[in-house]
C-alpha cells in the first residue's frame, strides 16, 4: 500500500471519528441525526419559536446535522476515489443506523437524496471491482 493510500485512509478514519464526535454533540443535546431540534427543559421552558436564541440553537443543530451527514457521505466518496469498498460500506451502516428512528417513523423523503448518493457509490465500487 502506498504512502498517499496510508494518507487518504488515516484522513478518512478522523473523518469518521470526527463525524462520530459530531453525532455524540447532537444526543447530548437530545437530538437524534437529522431529528429536529429539542429544547434542554432548563432554559427553554415557555420559550417562544421565534426567540432569537431559540432560533440561533435550533439552526445549530440542524447544521450539526447537515455536517454530520454530509461527512459521512463524504468519507464514502473517498472510499470509492481510492477504491476502498469497506469505507463506502462504513458510511452506509452509519447513516442507517443513525437515522433507523426517521425510517422507523417513516420519515423516508427526508432521506432519500442521502440514500440515493450511497446506492450511487455502492454501484460505482461494484463496477470497479
Amino acid at each position: 500500500m502506498s504512502l498517499l493510500m496510508l494518507s487518504f485512509e488515516s484522513g478518512e478514519m478522523y473523518l469518521f471519528c470526527l463525524t462520530q464526535a459530531t453525532v455524540q454533540k447532537l444526543l447530548e443535546k437530545g437530538v437524534q441525526l437529522n431529528g429536529p431540534a429539542v429544547p434542554p427543559q432548563e432554559m427553554w421552558v415557555g420559550v417562544a419559536e421565534e426567540n432569537p436564541c431559540w432560533v440561533a440553537y435550533r439552526d445549530w443543530i440542524q447544521a450539526l446535522s447537515a455536517y454530520a451527514t454530509s461527512s459521512f457521505l463524504r468519507g464514502g466518496e473517498l472510499g470509492v476515489e481510492i477504491e476502498e469498498p469497506w469505507l463506502v460500506e462504513n458510511a452506509a451502516i452509519y447513516l442507517w443506523n443513525y437515522n433507523s428512528h426517521l425510517l422507523a417513523a417513516g420519515e423516508y423523503q427526508l432521506l432519500l437524496p442521502t440514500f440515493q448518493n450511497l446506492v450511487e457509490m455502492l454501484q460505482r465500487m461494484k463496477a470497479i471491482g
